[in-house]
């Protein structure tokens, strides 16, 4: 048999020894040297055998190295690069997002509530998806549930992103927006016809700071981070924004919509034809946490969507659950 062949190493379009010049790739096709033997070998000409390299090696021969888009994680993807023998590459920073949520009813895990307050889940979870969805997540706390207190928390702090939670309200408990009015917000959306998280907005403070409100509810936050918070991250580390939705039939008949776009939690499966199946969730209250840790996708019914019938195909969009 053949002895363990070493590729030779091809620079442009020579084939090159490591310390001779052999001839081109068009003249001699593939050539190697053999270890033992130093012998050149033309495998163009040689029996196959499982012991003999490829040129470039371990990429296959005239295989283009697969391009590493912008904004792709390439953790996993290290090796291809270093196999092609780039010694750098080009990374985006994770934007840092600071998290801050409000509410004197709120008290953190581990501590002990009193009867009027409740522990505070939407911000701890929300960290976990910052970091999974590629940013950098720092979680702020106001000294109180006061305008002054909500300005000074987010003050100084070097953020890409600040997301508040709670505190956004209709009436006397919309407090985080005239907080943030003293530096210099700017709202470019103060809320949308979505279901759950009406009160969800957007804003610029003056140094260019971004902020995104999301509901008190913490389903409700989650679904809405999902929507909003996953597709802004992505467009800011160049990455595609757009939401992966996919078609799936239902399990069971919905209701008819109304004038605001819901998207339901809900249970997604394949069949064993390979069809993907979806299920809602029959409880859809916006403070169920329960209910969103069990959905794995969101169906999206559009605003004044007809009843849909079982088996009926609507639009879906997968939860990651690693």
């Amino acid at each position: 048999g053949l002895c363990w062949e070493q590729p030779v190493r091809r620079q442009s379009e020579h084939l090159v020894d490591y310390h001779a010049a052999i001839t081109t790739l068009r003249e001699r096709g593939l050539v190697y040297r053999c270890f033992k033997t130093r012998k050149e070998i033309d495998i163009g000409r040689a029996p196959h055998a499982p012991a003999v390299a490829y040129v470039g090696a371990p990429l296959p021969p005239d295989e283009e190295v697969q391009r590493l888009e912008r904004g792709e994680p390439f953790a996993w993807r290290l090796s291809l690069a270093a196999a092609a023998g780039r010694a750098t590459l080009e990374v985006a920073r994770r934007p840092r997002v600071a998290l801050l949520a409000t509410g004197d009813e709120l008290v953190q895990p581990g501590q002990a509530p009193a009867p009027d307050q409740i522990f505070e889940s939407g911000g701890v979870a929300l960290a976990a998806l910052v970091e999974t969805w590629g940013g950098s997540a720092v979680r702020l706390t106001a000294a109180a549930d006061k305008a002054e207190a909500i300005a000074a928390a987010v003050t100084g702090i070097e953020a890409d992103l600040i997301v508040t939670i709670g505190g956004a309200s209709v009436g006397d408990h919309d407090l985080v927006k005239p907080a943030l009015a003293r530096l210099g917000l700017i709202l470019r959306v103060e809320t949308i016809a979505v279901r759950p998280g009406k009160p969800t907005w957007f804003g610029l403070l003056a140094d260019g700071r971004r902020v995104l409100g999301l509901p008190g509810n913490p389903a409700s936050a989650l679904v809405c981070a999902e929507l909003f918070l996953r597709p802004l991250l992505a467009a800011l580390t160049g990455r595609d924004p757009a939401p992966p939705l996919i078609a799936a039939a239902l399990a069971a008949a919905l209701p008819a919509n109304g004038p605001r776009e819901h998207w339901l939690r809900a249970a997604l499966s394949i069949s064993p034809e390979g069809r993907a199946i979806v299920a809602a969730f029959p409880d859809q209250d916006s403070s169920l946490v329960g209910v969103f840790s069990r959905a794995d996708a969101l169906i999206r019914r559009p605003v004044n969507a007809a009843a849909a019938l079982a088996d009926d195909i609507v639009e879906v969009l997968p939860l990651a659950r690693g």
